[in-house]
């Protein structure tokens, strides 16, 4: 055993490490905790991208120079301040954190897979997800402090005309007395901030999105900006598709002080949708079809909603192959287990993935194979020795999907009546 981890925990008892701040000077300094996963217990968990593992930094964990990936250092240099800033009245001492890479002993893969079946529970019940958009320089921090003004421009907005698109339809008295949002040069720094929080590999992580669907509160934090949850998702899913369908159905035209590419956010030609935003959407889109299995009335509609879930696994990034059928097991009921030894391959994962589809959709009425949209010969690279039939989620995250669906596929469409932030 390391000095860093010198017993496993114990999954029976549902034990979790967390992290504490033990001291700051002259460099931060940082103690494991062995715990019970209660409902008492008062944390934070970190979302983050791991970044690249060839470029780390050591930090002092139990009095052990640890290296990290350069993107989680940087993250724990700024934790602190914004889990203080929302419970301003809880004692500093008393900050604890869970970290996926220093709270699991990552060479244990019997503790690594026991460890993942219970992050589910780890994210739901932390008081505050930190979701960490990374330190990208002073020019693109920037960026980021712009996308949230941007945000928080439009949420105001939004909020004057009671989140209804509707009224922001027929009347468009809200651009002008927003006039940050329409009139250059600062409107085109507000909107290219935006741009720029969108194309973040943080929206593009399988892990990221069982995290944020499973927090109770989640803010989006960098070094010098953050923004809540709920807000930005408002905010973008107003932007890149209520409006818009609104706007088309009243046939709303542009007014004289709008420039044409301000415009274009709104009422964009067919299949130009600001691409960006539609990746930040996309947690939304995944918590509402989370929600409808949550809600599911039937056996079936829990089946078919769960079904769903698991096919966001071709749509975005993991670091172990194997993660895109892992990474959502928490927020669907596939009766997959869960093995980081080195005897599971990817090919196994993957079958035993279309075994237990196949045998769900035997218990449905209504059956849909999409899943295998992505299988075949020739559509995509198969490094991992795939059979021809199964989903290479892995190449299909990385390049273009086999089935380009148009406009017309948007999540207002499936669930028009979508709450918004108050």
């Amino acid at each position: 055993m390391s000095l860093l981890y010198p017993s496993p925990l114990d999954s029976s008892e549902q034990q979790i490490r967390l992290l504490s701040l033990e001291s700051t000077d002259p460099t931060p300094a940082w103690k494991l905790h062995t715990v019970t996963l209660e409902p008492n217990l008062h944390f934070a968990a970190l979302s983050y991208v791991w970044g690249d593992k060839s470029h780390t930094t050591n930090i002092s964990v139990n009095n052990t120079l640890i290296p990290v990936t350069t993107n989680l250092a940087a993250a724990l240099q700024h934790v602190h301040r914004y889990w203080s800033y929302e419970f301003p009245t809880k004692d500093p001492s008393t900050f604890r954190i869970w970290i996926d890479f220093l709270c699991i002993d990552q060479s244990n893969t019997l503790e690594r897979s026991s460890q993942v079946l219970l992050m589910p529970k780890v994210y739901t019940s932390a008081a505050l997800v930190l979701g960490w958009l990374g330190d990208h320089g002073p020019d693109n921090n920037h960026e980021l402090k712009l996308a949230t003004l941007a945000a928080k421009v439009l949420g105001d907005a939004f909020r004057s005309r009671k989140w209804d698109p509707e009224k922001l339809s027929s009347d468009l008295s809200w651009l002008s007395e927003n006039a940050a949002l329409i009139q250059a040069p600062v409107c085109d720094k507000l909107w290219n901030g935006l741009r720029f929080l969108g194309s973040l590999p943080y929206w593009n992580r399988i892990w990221i999105l069982q995290e944020n669907v499973l927090a109770r509160t989640v803010l989006y934090i960098s070094p010098n900006a953050m923004i809540e949850k709920s807000t930005l998702m408002s905010v973008c899913l107003m932007v890149s598709q209520a409006l818009g369908l609104e706007f088309e159905r009243r046939d709303v035209q542009k007014p004289e002080a709008v420039p044409d590419h301000i415009w274009f956010k709104f009422r964009p030609p067919e299949s130009t949708e600001f691409s960006e935003i539609r990746e930040i959407v996309r947690f939304w889109t995944a918590a509402t079809v989370y929600g409808e299995r949550s809600d599911a009335g039937s056996v079936k509609e829990r089946m078919e909603a769960s079904l769903q879930i698991s096919e966001f696994g071709g749509t975005l990034l993991a670091s172990d192959e194997r993660d895109h059928i892992y990474g959502l097991l928490g927020l669907n009921d596939l009766p997959i287990r869960v093995d980081y030894s080195q005897e599971t391959k990817v090919r196994d994962v993957y079958v035993e993935y279309c075994r237990v589809v196949l045998d769900m959709l035997r218990e449905m009425d209504k059956r849909s194979y999409i899943f295998l949209r992505d299988a075949g010969v020739g559509v995509f690279n198969n490094n991992e020795d795939l059979p021809s039939w199964a989903p290479n989620f892995p190449e299909r995250a990385t390049g273009e999907p086999t089935l380009i669906f148009g406009a017309k596929l948007r999540l207002v469409y499936l669930e028009p009546k979508i709450p918004f932030a108050s």
